[in-house]
């Protein structure tokens, strides 16, 4: 197994070296103290696994690091590490494709979790991603095709959702796989598949974490979403679907 870690900063570096080591003591570290030359590694190590990047190198080249080593390699996971941790820039790194963000100031636990999770084929989200009580940075980093912010009244009612859409939607963002909200709403796998099908095309999202970063732009506070009214009152089937993981996965910082 190979990671590059792509920072200018010498003690990060080391840092990250101590937490690879907990993954795997057969890791190979690959360092880039710049963006060409994390490039450069990538190209001479088709091979990485991921890539751990700090999308302030070269000046705070922002995102636009993102989009640089993801084009140097368009099949390899990146984790997005850095000193900023407001929400505005870790949904946006997550909208712009990485497949996690790491706060510098997180503990190594979370640290070595989240690697373990995108080295497995998941995507980490912190919980900072999902705050809407978070006061909002001045400048966050900026995502070129970001949606803007719905502007008020239902942030939901443009996306033209139904009304078994929006319960799917919830049980969606509550953690429940497509089974669990068969059983939870009593409906086919099929019926499941399609709506959740057009929750993504309405979000402009390829995947379950890519659409909570865009319901979180729009203002939506995922984790209060309306539940449907058969889990809201605790029928035996919704506890079955509606599990504890969601809650856990707050928690611990590994909601995917």
């Amino acid at each position: 197994m190979k990671i590059l870690i792509a920072d200018d900063h010498p003690l990060i570096c080391e840092a990250m070296k101590r937490v690879v080591a907990e993954l795997s003591r057969d890791a190979t570290v690959l360092e880039a103290a710049s963006l060409a030359t994390a490039c450069a590694e990538l190209a001479a190590h088709p091979d990485v696994s991921v890539v751990v990047l700090e999308i302030a190198l070269d000046r705070g080249a922002g995102l636009a690091a993102l989009d640089a080593v993801g084009a140097a390699a368009p099949d390899t996971p990146i984790v997005v590490l850095s000193a900023r941790d407001d929400p505005a820039t870790a949904r946006a790194a997550l909208e712009c494709g990485a497949r996690g963000f790491i706060s510098k100031r997180s503990p190594r636990r979370v640290v070595v979790e989240a690697l373990r999770l995108v080295l497995f084929g998941g995507t980490y989200v912190p919980p900072e991603a999902l705050r809407m009580d978070a006061p909002r940075d001045p400048s966050p980093v900026p995502c070129a095709d970001a949606p803007a912010p719905n502007a008020g009244g239902d942030p939901l009612a443009a996306l033209g959702l139904t009304p078994r859409q929006r319960d799917v939607l919830a049980l969606l963002v509550q953690g429940c796989s497509g089974k669990q909200i068969c059983r939870a709403l009593d409906v086919a796998e099929s019926t499941v598949k399609a709506h959740t099908g057009a929750i993504l095309r309405a979000l402009n999202a390829a995947n379950r974490t890519q659409a909570i970063c865009a319901l979180a732009r729009r203002g939506v506070d995922v984790a209060a979403l309306r539940l449907p009214a058969s889990v809201a009152e605790g029928s035996r089937a919704a506890r079955t679907a509606l599990r504890p993981a969601f809650r856990r996965a707050l928690a611990d910082g590994s909601l995917f």
